[in-house]
């Protein structure tokens, strides 16, 4: 994620959805929403009985979409969780809704609510993932995926999220080895291509890098961290204006994706550096730029 970084999941009471989004993106990314393919991950009846009015209440909010509508679906799911105080999915959605409102205090309320009345819930253990990546609690992060992946071992967000959590601890083998998992199971999951591009980047390798970046904006051509992860790699291999092109593009998707501007101005940096010492080599210097 490059970054923020995480996934989400959309629960339903009777199965549960796993959307292929950034979630670190998903707030300022709406673009990523007509790309985005829906594969169902878990079909299985709750064991427990759901307030009827609660699963309508939920099943609204997860009509309204988190992206177009978060905060109309946030009161939905409250009103769901306030008609069936044990309804763990809403609990899970609620802390989803939360995450994109940049709540993640509350979020991880919601989650911890959610694990505590189902905890058997892959998703809601995927879910607070998530949060605990936001959080920079990498480590409580990748044992919530080990707790996914053991419940629902095809659960592609899980796997997903634990890439970035072992990348941002410098674990780069254990995060390639997800990210391939990932794609084993869904080779359309832009998302685990973003987060293996970065995964490259981190071993070096930074054409495998380019190539992965490339496939994520194939897949989805919204998403800033796919640019900016193929910026991130070109200016390491010395390509500064393709590098400055893919940042700027990063920025104008979402201009609060700090990465991008930092990488820019490292690219810039870069590009004066060069530009000096080539006027250095034809004899120009500061005595004659007067």
């Amino acid at each position: 994620m490059l970054s923020k970084s995480g996934l989400f999941v959309l629960s339903l009471s009777c199965a549960s959805l796993l959307l292929s989004v950034n979630p670190a993106d998903a707030k300022k990314e709406k673009t990523e929403k007509s790309t985005t393919k829906v594969t169902k991950v878990e079909v299985k009846k709750s064991t427990t009985k759901v307030n009827s009015q609660a699963y309508d209440a939920n099943k609204e909010g997860t009509k309204l979409g988190m992206y177009e509508h978060p905060r109309q679906a946030l009161e939905k799911f409250s009103e769901a969780i306030k008609l069936d105080p044990n309804f763990a999915l809403a609990y899970a959605n609620r802390g989803n809704t939360l995450m994109l409102l940049g709540k993640t205090s509350e979020a991880m309320k919601d989650l911890n609510k959610a694990i505590e009345l189902d905890s058997n819930s892959a998703v809601a253990y995927a879910n607070r993932s998530w949060a605990n990546n936001t959080l920079r609690n990498y480590k409580a992060a990748v044992a919530d995926c080990d707790k996914a992946i053991k419940l629902n071992p095809k659960l592609v967000l899980a796997y997903t999220n634990r890439a970035h959590a072992h990348n941002k601890l410098g674990n780069h083998e254990a995060a390639l080895a997800d990210c391939n998992l990932a794609i084993k199971t869904n080779p359309e999951f832009a998302p685990a291509y973003i987060n293996r591009s970065h995964t490259y980047i981190g071993l070096k390798d930074y054409k495998a890098a380019i190539q992965d970046a490339n496939k994520a904006i194939e897949l989805n051509p919204g998403s800033a961290k796919a640019y900016l992860n193929r910026g991130h790699a070109l200016r390491h291999l010395g390509e500064l204006d393709e590098s400055m092109a893919d940042f700027d593009k990063a920025i104008a998707l979402n201009k609060t994706l700090g990465a991008a501007y930092f990488n820019r101005s490292e690219a810039l940096q870069a590009k004066s550096d060069k530009d000096m010492e080539t006027a250095k080599k034809l004899g120009f210097s500061a005595a004659d730029d007067k």
